[in-house]
């Protein structure tokens, strides 16, 4: 059985341009992370568009009962999985890349108060999920739970950061987020979506301050500190880059649109807590 991929990443075009063996690193309900030398692609049952995903639309039950080590190839213009009789097959004509901003964003108290107003819709629903309880003392919002010592850490590492982006102190910056790559678990540690989001807004919404030497740096520490996938991201999100979801959040916080609510609706549905530390890093570079 053949599958045509209805998108593809330009991030994930470069792999697949590339005759190359590969192997399933992860397996979850909306899709499969393949890792090829030193990228990952993401094969998604989903219909939202990324730097990294083949965007299917559809789930495929064969590709979901795949194992983790599982074998699989690049090969002809096509992903081939050995141990079932499927391949998946794309075109240049379906390659995906995100626009770049067409409009100026709003002043920066319209954005605060857009954060807050998604920060509580998110609290209501997934109080307790990632960098989410961070959320509250980084905006400034009442808070009633106390915060463990590993959260009281990361907050403080957090402020840090903030505090030398808006001195222009880069290497103090980048120093304090290198403690943030890595830290926590999984395909995409909280710590790594957390930089996702500050990159991603950095480089999309402040692209008129040079972040080159800063960007290479954190891309440098990622690769050494934390999953390749993770990496993978990261880089993108220096191209102002990422996932449809988080491109309409800092979207939406800059300019308004796409309104609060998508914005909330897109926070909570990119992974399980990814979103939210997504959220958590675009909060530090406001």
């Amino acid at each position: 059985m053949n599958f045509s991929v209805t998108s593809i990443g330009y991030a994930a075009w470069q792999t697949w341009s590339h005759n190359q063996p590969a192997h399933v690193i992860g397996v979850t309900s909306r899709g499969l992370f393949i890792r090829a030398a030193d990228r990952v692609v993401f094969v998604s049952f989903e219909t939202q568009r990324g730097p990294l995903t083949l965007t299917l639309g559809r789930s495929i039950e064969e590709l979901r009962a795949l194992n983790v080590g599982g074998a699989a190839a690049f090969a002809n213009n096509r992903l081939i999985f050995p141990a079932t009789a499927i391949t998946i097959s794309a075109s240049p004509n379906v390659v995906w890349q995100a626009p770049s901003p067409i409009t100026s964003p709003g002043p920066i108290d319209q954005q605060v108060r857009t954060v807050q107003q998604i920060a509580n819709f998110v609290a209501a629903r997934k109080p307790d999920c990632g960098f989410g309880p961070l959320l509250a003392p980084l905006l400034d919002l009442p808070f009633n739970n106390p915060l463990s010592a590993e959260q009281a850490t990361v907050l403080s590492i957090l402020r840090t950061v903030r505090q030398a982006l808006r001195e222009n102190d880069l290497l103090s910056a980048q120093k304090s987020i290198d403690s943030l790559l890595g830290r926590g678990s999984g395909l995409t540690p909280s710590g790594d979506d957390c930089v996702l989001g500050l990159l991603l807004m950095l480089n999309r919404w402040q692209a008129n301050r040079d972040w080159s030497e800063f960007n290479r740096a954190v891309i440098n520490t990622a690769y050494q500190k934390t999953t390749t996938l993770s990496a993978n991201l990261i880089e993108c999100a220096t191209g102002g880059q990422a996932d449809e979801r988080l491109l309409n959040v800092v979207d939406g916080i800059a300019t308004g649109k796409p309104a609060v609510a998508e914005c909330v609706e897109c926070v909570l549905e990119w992974g399980n807590s990814s979103g939210i530390d997504a959220l958590v890093g675009m909060v530090i570079a406001m």
